[in-house]
């Protein structure tokens, strides 16, 4: 085959490496893998072309380290979490490699020099200073404090001199790299400035400590994410910043800082801090931006007067300002005077984007350690800002924007689009070259950088390779990414998951290694908050989700909307719309999309005015509407026409509106070429015009392209919205034209031919609105909900008379796809709108069928098969099953609620699933249950991620306890649960549970009896482990029963004694002794108790602990068979004699001795104190206590032991005074 090269060959050779160091030869890895030799030869010698599977590497790995023990030769290296990382690099490599070339050759590019950011502080200082003379060994001066020798403060003064211009006069990285070490410099400063104000002395008492304080210092300082390198919330950097000069001050006063406690130098330097920054951010209003860590608003607990301000006018103004007054462009101009919606020739005027584009509030998501993104519950736990316009400036100022992406979420109408066009029109072009990449206007099977080289194609008409597809000059290339959410739904089912989850982190990586090469690009990356779990987001990404407008800001929209039609409302005698109109609808007007199309629907006749308040629901809005403009068409297109014939002609244009949306969804894709449109049109509806239909419509937008053969035309809604609620429509009005036709002729087949086309391509899942909107319109209380529809779409789901039905073989083949798929994607579309128009079913019911798990576990299984991995899991997240008990009776298998919702079903209970059923309270081994090694092979056979990752979690308790699988126990309520499960269950249970707890602890207690005895002492480690811990909280009665048992199991032969044990037995004992009603015969078990677990220590450490533990209660000693304080302390002595000197414990010695002062045997006590003492070194005698001292001082005549005990005792009670110590003489 040649020689092997590559990435592969590279990983081969460095297992090969491995295999021949650890002496394992080729022979024995046949023999390890079950492969033959030349397949092992091909496999070290890298002569193949794809990489290793990870379990052939681990069993390689695994069987080296057999080899040669626990440390591997010098160089090599046994760990698997060592190789899975390397395989996985390998992995990446050769994706990257097996993708596409680019269709251009690009050539070698100049890697451009960028100004190096400074992010410790000897570059920050060297930055500033950025070779002006005057300022030798300022670093070294600004630290001389923390040396603890008495430095006086730095003026910093001359430093920042001129600071403001020089920022000015720089672009791009250039002015970032003077902010980020402004910021450094200033915090470490006012630290250093507060311990010389304070005094930088040391403690003359105190150890000198090895540690360099101004190295601890600065690393503790370090961790703080300043603002210019990331765009902050004040208040949290503030709170950063407190945290970090608490941290360091800790560091000083440990170093032995003696001008003052940690907290007055952690309070004086960050009010030294916030000086030195106000001084400076005075002249620089960029610094102020980044970093200002004081707002008047949020400290007075005032709001923001933001609300009212429009079209980010304060972004432009901020950065024209930084751009030393940059004109606007006329393309910008342009782009600001364009409507915020398409509109049509006639009719209101829609706002422009400058006008039009209330500034949303929004909040950031903090610390990602925390990140919940796709829940809005989680979001509404952030601060609420105002001021967008300045946190995207402070973005676009600082490190991270070049380097991570910011992601920009928010809900189906929140302006998320409106934004990325208005971030365009408003920066600089002198500072930033933007691109606005509209992905669903990308194919989404390409990568980043081909998708970048498209939008630009689609911009400038021009195709070329990255980066002359978007030149940017002097300028920061900034790309607006806009609609991340589309994308992961087209690509669901299509492309490759893996890719669509690393989407961001792409792009990160594309930043970075752009910034590497002197190009440094910011990302801007906006979607729909719903699918953010969707997505890996890197942690380095900045977050923000814009909020739904309030009362303010639905005004100042209102206010906009009637100034840009005053003309139109005197011409066409209608009122304005007002918010006493609006007020109803509220929930409605907070989306500004759904607010825009609220107010074209009262533009003609004020229709808000005539509903005098009643209720709206969203779907109702979209059906006015909708309606409104069909009338509008027809009228215009044909005249006046009788009402039915108005009615009918309205109806069938949204009809054909309704096909090209399901032809979108069905395509996965958010635009519909004219014959695709014209394909389905004729097959569905029988006919075709979809270039005049497109036309006619303001939020339908016509794209025409030249290719050699002529126009090519695409169409598009202006918003997903529209596209969602016109495919719920035509699927419930299909449902309900079945279910007249079906109740016409009751005895004739069904024909859901065209049902069947609609849904028998994606799962409605895909598609959340859609689902929400179905529910809306046919569920109950929905204008299409009927009672009798439910019947119906069960006997579709059951296929019970499939033989004879009439359903026609449409033509309808929007996407790829075999017939199994189809009667999945069907089957599951049927089932979600029999659960939207029931809000749930029992599987008994649906299925017809006396065996409903096992009927519900094979249709489950269908459509696992035949969905792809995107779709199986929003179906997944979407369909909650929970079982419901058939009654009491073991031999009923119980039903299935099935309903939707993303509740996590109950897996407590395993009852119905056992195929023998006991009726409790009864534990059991079931001899022929589930075996753990066939269970194993059996999910393997599968090779489904999910389940290898809950096998992988319960590996170590499978493969130590097997029998725990097919042990169970069942409780008076006849739930049952496994020995695996009940083992998990104590290890995990909350303590603050005492009911909970103890029927957990009965739980193991039951199943240990009943397993193998091989299997019990390791069940009863666990339980000793826990029962320490527990005994405070657990029953008399079943405390005693755990002892009872335990020490049982312990006195058994080749039983294991657990010596921990004993303070459980102690806890439990002293506790009974107590009792004020314990009768003789309690008492006599108690002891009994007692007794029996202490003669189970025969090895000399045991025993003598067994009696040094009897001696801490009166209760227990008491209860102890011993003999008399002499025989004891003398048996103790002998015990610990017959230990090995190097492995008696202090604790031992010490506690004998004390033992035989409770005893009162101070012959013995001065007759052993001073030898036993005299074998432990002095850190040993630390043990000793003040009380201690007083006896042994008369005991001890060893100056060493006398000079320790002083110690001691000076370490309670302080220096001895003088007068006491010629009392004690």
């Amino acid at each position: 085959m040649g020689d092997a090269m590559g990435a592969v060959a590279d990983f081969c050779a460095m297992l090969r490496r491995t295999v021949r160091g650890c002496g394992v030869s080729q022979a024995e890895l046949a023999r390890v893998l079950h492969r033959s030799d030349a397949a092992v030869s091909a496999l070290l010698n890298g002569r193949r072309a794809k990489p290793p599977q990870f379990d052939e590497i681990l069993a390689i790995v695994n069987h080296c380290r057999d080899k040669c023990g626990e440390q591997p030769p010098p160089g090599l290296v046994l760990d698997p979490a060592w190789w899975r990382t390397r395989l996985a690099e390998l992995e990446g490599t050769a994706e990257v490699q097996r993708r596409p070339k680019p269709r251009y050759v690009q050539g070698a590019l100049p890697v451009v020099p960028v100004e190096p950011i400074a992010f410790d502080f000897s570059s920050a200082v060297e930055t500033l200073v950025g070779g002006r003379e005057g300022f030798v060994d300022l670093e070294v001066q600004v630290l001389e404090p923390l040396g603890l020798a008495g430095a006086a403060p730095v003026e910093l003064r001359g430093l920042f001199d001129g600071f403001a211009t020089r920022v000015r006069s720089c672009r791009g990285m250039a002015r970032t790299s003077l902010l980020c070490a402004a910021d450094i410099v200033l915090l470490v400063a006012g630290f250093c400035d507060a311990v010389a104000r304070l005094g930088a002395v040391r403690d003359a008492e105190a150890v000198v400590s090895p540690i360099d304080l101004a190295t601890q210092v600065l690393e503790e300082l370090g961790r703080v994410v300043l603002g210019s390198a990331r765009a902050r919330d004040s208040v949290e950097l503030r709170e950063e910043i407190a945290i970090a000069y608490a941290a360091a001050a800790d560091v000083m006063h440990f170093g032995g800082f003696a001008g003052g406690s940690p907290d007055e130098l952690a309070g004086l330097a960050q009010r030294r801090y916030g000086e030195l920054l106000s001084k400076v951010t005075w002249e620089c209003p960029e610094l102020r931006l980044t970093s200002e860590t004081f707002d008047p608003d949020q400290e007075e607990g005032r709001q923001q007067g933001t609300a009212d301000r429009v079209g980010l006018i304060e972004l432009g103004l901020l950065l024209r300002e930084f751009a030393n007054g940059d004109p606007v462009s006329p393309e910008q101009r342009e782009r600001l005077r364009a409507p915020i919606a398409p509109a049509e020739g006639s009719g209101p005027t829609i706002p422009s984007l400058a006008a039009g584009y209330v500034n949303p509030s929004f909040r950031s998501a903090g610390p990602p350690a925390a990140w919940q993104l796709a829940s809005d519950d989680w979001w509404e736990s952030r601060p609420l800002r105002e001021d967008i316009a300045g946190f995207l400036a402070a973005h676009l100022l600082s490190y991270k924007a070049v380097h991570a992406p910011l992601l920009v979420l928010g809900h189906p109408g929140s302006g998320k689009s409106l934004l990325a066009r208005l971030i365009a029109a408003r920066l600089p072009a002198a500072e930033f070259s933007c691109l606005h990449v509209e992905l669903r206007h990308v194919p989404a099977e390409l990568d980043l950088q081909q998708q970048l080289e498209e939008a630009a194609f689609r911009s400038t008409g021009r195709r070329s390779d990255w980066p002359d597809a978007h030149p940017a000059h002097d300028a920061v290339r900034v790309i607006l990414v806009d609609g991340l959410d589309e994308l992961i739904q087209a690509g669901a089912g299509r492309l490759d998951m893996g890719a669509q989850w690393r989407y961001l982190q792409s792009i990160e990586q594309f930043q970075q290694r752009e910034f590497a090469r002197g190009r440094p690009v910011i990302f801007i990356v906006t979607s729909r908050t719903v699918v953010a779990d969707q997505v890996l987001t890197p942690p380095t990404t900045t977050v923000l989700r814009l909020e739904p407008f309030d009362d303010t800001r639905i005004g100042c929209w209102l206010e906009v909307w009637n100034a840009t039609n005053r003309r139109y409302f005197a011409s066409e005698d209608v009122e304005p719309l007002t918010w006493e109109l609006i007020r109803p609808y509220q929930d409605l007007a907070r989306h500004s999309l759904l607010l825009l199309m609220l107010a074209l629907y009262d533009a003609v006749g004020n229709p808000l005015r005539r509903l005098d308040g009643r209720d709206i629901r969203r779907v109702d809005l979209y059906e006015r509407l909708l309606v409104e403009f069909a009338h509008r068409q027809v009228v215009k297109r044909e005249g006046p026409l009788p009402p039915s014939a108005e009615a009918d002609a309205i109806e069938n244009e949204l009809r054909r509106l309704s096909v090209i949306a399901v032809g979108m969804f069905n395509r996965r894709s958010q635009s519909l070429t004219a014959d695709e449109a014209d394909s389905d049109l004729e097959v569905l509806l029988g006919e075709g015009g979809s270039t005049l239909l497109f036309g006619r419509f303001f939020f339908v937008h016509e794209a025409q392209a030249m290719v050699a053969e002529g126009h090519l035309r695409s169409y598009e809604f202006l918003h997903a919205t529209f596209g969602e609620y016109l495919v719920a429509r035509l699927v419930c009005n299909e449902a309900r034209r079945v279910l007249d036709r079906w109740e016409q002729t009751e005895a004739a087949p069904i024909d859901d031919s065209v049902l069947y086309a609609l849904l028998s391509t994606v799962p409605l899942t895909d598609r959340a609105e859609v689902l929400y909107n179905i529910g809306e319109l046919l569920g109950p209380g929905g204008k299409r909900w009927n009672g009798s529809q439910t019947m119906l779409l069960r006997r579709l789901f059951r296929g019970g008379d499939r033989d004879g039905d009439q359903r026609a073989d449409l033509p309808y083949r929007p996407a790829a796809g075999n017939r199994t798929e189809q009667e999945a994607a069907y089957g599951a579309n049927l089932l979600l709108l029999i659960l939207l128009a029931e809000d749930g079913v029992h599987a008994s019911e649906l299925l017809a069928s006396s065996a409903p798990v096992e009927r519900w576990w094979r249709r489950a299984q269908f459509w696992r098969s035949q969905f792809g991995e995107a779709s199986w899991e929003s179906f997944a997240r979407t369909v909650s099953v929970e079982r419901r008990s058939g009654g009491q009776s073991p031999e009923n298998a119980g039903d299935l609620w099935i309903s939707l919702g993303s509740a996590v079903p109950s897996v407590d209970d395993l009852a119905w699933t056992l195929r023998h059923r006991v009726r409790g309270p009864a534990a059991y081994l079931d001899a022929r249950g589930v075996d753990a090694s066939e269970l194993i092979q059996r999910l393997a056979l599968l090779c489904d991620a999910d389940t290898q990752q809950l096998l992988h979690a319960l590996a170590p308790l499978l493969n130590a306890l097997p029998n725990t699988l097919r042990t169970y126990r069942v409780d008076e309520e006849q739930q049952a649960v496994s020995g695996a499960h009940a083992i998990v269950a104590l290890v995990c249970c909350d303590r603050r549970e005492p009911a909970h707890l103890a029927a957990c602890y009965l739980d193991v207690l039951e199943i240990m009896r009943n397993l193998p005895d091989t299997d019990r002492p390791l069940v009863a480690n666990v339980l000793v482990r826990h029962i320490v811990q527990d005994v405070d909280l657990l029953p008399a009665k079943l405390t005693q029963a755990l002892l009872v048992e335990l020490i049982r199991l312990a006195s058994a032969s080749g039983g294991t004694r657990w010596a921990g044990l004993w303070s459980a037995v102690e806890v439990y004992v002293v506790r009974e002794m107590r009792r004020k009603d314990l009768a003789d015969r309690e008492q006599q078990v108690l002891v009994g108790h007692l007794h029996r677990y202490a003669g189970l220590f025969t090895e000399p450490q045991d025993r003598l602990m067994q009696i040094l533990r009897a001696a801490g209660s009166s209760h227990v000693w008491a209860g102890v068979d011993h003999g008399s304080g002499r025989e004891v302390l003398d048996e103790g002595l002998a015990l610990l004699y017959r230990i090995p000197a190097d492995k008696r414990s202090p604790e031992v010695v010490i506690g004998l001795l004390r033992l035989a002062r409770e005893l009162g045997e101070e012959e013995w006590f001065g007759e052993h104190a001073e030898s036993l003492l005299q074998a432990l070194d002095p850190n040993e005698l630390g043990l000793l206590r003040a009380t201690d001292v007083d006896a042994l001082r008369l005991a001890v005549q060893d100056a060493r032991l006398l000079s320790s005990l002083q110690s001691i005792e000076e370490i309670w009670r302080g220096p001895r005074m003088p007068n006491r110590v010629a009392y004690d003489r």
